[in-house]
């Protein structure tokens, strides 16, 4: 038996004693094994060849513009841009998600509408990245906000030209009981209050439907058991973990989902399960101790009615940190990975992506036998071809509360950059294969 490790230099030839050398340049791994039968099979009976890439290299991206973090990140080859963004710190609140450039190596330049992806779970809209890329967040453009009897609500970034019937699909579309013939517009046109003009919208119209968006926007669409009339409002404050804590200013009647789409929506690591809600007391200010705790995960994301409360002209609504991720929403990855543990569940995201978000397979890893636990229901995927040799066409699609262990090869070795391991395995004993070696 021989078994070697080589690294593969610029060139992409190796070496091997008898052999002199091996071009694996732009070649797979079943070619170039091939290629190593064919060579050496009229020299040695019974042989059997693998050529196993154990590690790939890492790759530098350029993130620039509104991240946390803007410069260099290091990502495994073949990540997704939503890998380099994650490692860049994420997009700030006044960052743009519809008008991100990822400009290639060669000059060429993709515009990227994270809308796409974040909402609709295009994959297209979240593309590998290759090294040298270079992902320019600019400023947000417009923005508008949709509330009430749509499925999704809240504040959406508009691009030019865009209309109410575009801003119904972001928004998932309406309701079955939406009042379409009663909704309202509002335009803002300036800060001052007596500025903003709202009028009555009758969305059964196409005209209508077409209208064109302003920056600001406002947009309400009541259900059937409302009618379109000046409704007094009451204002709130909300803090803590959300992406735009302040104070809003809701039509009365409105909720707690009302609010939290308002605000943009709680930030990965709030503690959505322990959301305290503060009544004004009756000296004016708000109560020491809260008024009621709600769980918003339920609300959220398990559409728990019961958890929407109604708010109160003065309340206090506090968002704290969460200090233990949930595990239904997450993929737990474990094995022989950078970086094993959860890893927040994202919808599009496949199986490369939550390796790749858990540090990149090891060297030890074997790829060919990655076990999945679905419901307690195990099965196994092959991310090797996924992984090393390219083929997306295999990649999972994964659910939230999956588990991912990655179990460890036989053969291994880890070094910096790619890795090629070649075995060399005769059916004969080790007296057939010593002459080749002692050559």
């Amino acid at each position: 038996r021989f078994n070697q490790s080589y690294t593969i230099p610029f060139e992409g030839r190796i070496y091997i004693p008898s052999l002199g050398d091996v071009n694996v340049n732009k070649r797979t791994t079943e070619q170039v094994q091939n290629d190593l039968v064919k060579r050496l099979g009229g020299r040695v009976k019974g042989l059997k060849a693998s050529v196993l890439l154990v590690k790939t290299r890492r790759i530098n991206v350029y993130v620039t513009g509104l991240v946390r973090r803007p410069g260099v990140v290091t990502v495994p080859v073949l990540s997704r841009m939503s890998v380099a963004l994650s490692r860049a710190g994420g997009i700030l609140p006044e960052g743009s998600w519809r008008k991100i450039s990822l400009t290639h190596a060669d000059g060429k330049v993709e515009r990227i509408d994270w809308y796409q992806f974040v909402n609709r779970g295009k994959l297209e809209a979240n593309p590998r990245v290759k090294a040298g890329d270079v992902i320019n967040i600019p400023p947000m453009g417009s923005q508008v906000t949709v509330d009430g009897a749509v499925y999704k609500s809240g504040q959406f970034e508009t691009l030019p030209g865009e209309t109410i019937e575009d801003l119904l699909f972001w928004a998932h579309g309406t309701t079955s009981n939406a009042a379409l013939n009663k909704a309202s517009i509002a335009h803002w046109l300036t800060d001052v209050a007596s500025d903003r003009q709202e009028q009555p919208l009758d969305l059964t119209k196409p005209t209508m439907l077409a209208t064109k968006l302003q920056n600001r926007d406002r947009i309400n669409i009541p259900t059937n058991t409302l009618t379109y009339i000046p409704m007094a409002r009451t204002r709130v404050l909300i803090q803590g973990l959300v992406n735009n804590d302040g104070y809003y200013t809701l039509t009365i009647g409105k909720t707690l989902r009302d609010l939290f789409a308002m605000a943009g929506g709680p930030k990965a690591d709030a503690g959505l399960r322990e959301v305290k809600i503060y009544h004004k007391g009756l000296s004016g200010g708000t109560s020491d101790e809260p008024s009621m705790v709600v769980n918003a995960y339920k609300l959220l994301y398990e559409r728990d009615e019961s958890q929407n409360v109604e708010l109160q002209d003065g309340d206090l609504v506090m968002v704290p940190s969460n200090k233990l991720p949930m595990e239904d929403s997450v993929v737990n990855v474990q094995g022989l990975v950078g970086k094993p543990g959860r890893i927040p569940y994202r919808v599009g995201y496949k199986l490369s992506d939550y390796l790749n978000a858990a540090g990149g397979p090891e060297a030890k890893a074997n790829l060919r036998e990655v076990v999945v636990t679905r419901e307690g229901k195990k099965f196994k995927v092959d991310a090797f071809k996924i992984m090393r040799e390219g083929r997306p066409e295999g990649d999972l699609d994964m659910q939230e509360g999956d588990i991912v262990f990655v179990p460890e090869a036989f053969f291994y070795v880890a070094n910096a950059q790619d890795v090629v391991n070649i075995v060399l395995a005769a059916i004969a004993v080790w007296a057939a294969i010593r002459p080749l070696t002692s050559k």
